[in-house]
């Protein structure tokens, strides 16, 4: 018999829409499809399994949640799909960070703000995000065709730059 177990919208460490908040149903399908796709990157199915989207309704409106599909009556299917469940990434991986169009963090305060200085940091920032390097090289090209301003700007475009949790 066909049956289903939830696996959430999102890694469980990540951030995922809220319900009621605008635009809430485009995010959770754009985060639930992202996931759907790391998921289907760490884990081989077998027969008629299948990752989808339910929709669940709730007191405060209707929210999406990724799920597998299997057989119930089928032990091995049962098995993966309960190995699944019990080994959903906790985290984004860099090519689901690339699909949602995550911005990768780079610190800028308390740095050396010399523009070669910034550069080398946006580049490594890049490549160790999982960016090809047609993209980095794309960033650098906006990047330097302007004055140190245009740098900053262009950085600010391409990267989270907050001040909180920075890596680098």
């Amino acid at each position: 018999m066909k049956d289903f177990l939830s696996l959430g919208s999102t890694p469980p460490e990540e951030e995922c829409a809220q319900l009621g908040q605008p635009n809430y149903h485009e995010q959770a399908q754009k985060e639930c499809a992202a996931f759907i796709n790391q998921l289907k990157r760490n884990f081989k199915l077998i027969n008629d399994m299948k990752f989808g989207i339910k929709r669940c309704p709730h007191d405060f409106g209707t929210y999406l949640d990724v799920v597998i599909y299997f057989d119930n009556d089928n032990e091995e299917e049962c098995e993966i799909a309960y190995n699944i469940e019990n080994n959903v990434p906790f985290e984004w991986d860099k090519r689901a960070k690339s699909e949602l169009g995550v911005k990768p963090k780079l610190n800028l305060l308390g740095e050396d703000g010399n523009t070669f200085a910034i550069l080398g940091r946006a580049q490594r920032t890049l490549r160790r995000a999982g960016y090809p390097k047609k993209k980095v090289d794309e960033f650098m090209k906006e990047a330097t065709s302007g004055d140190y301003n245009h740098v900053l700007s262009t950085v600010m475009k391409w990267f989270d730059t907050s001040i909180d949790d920075c890596d680098e």
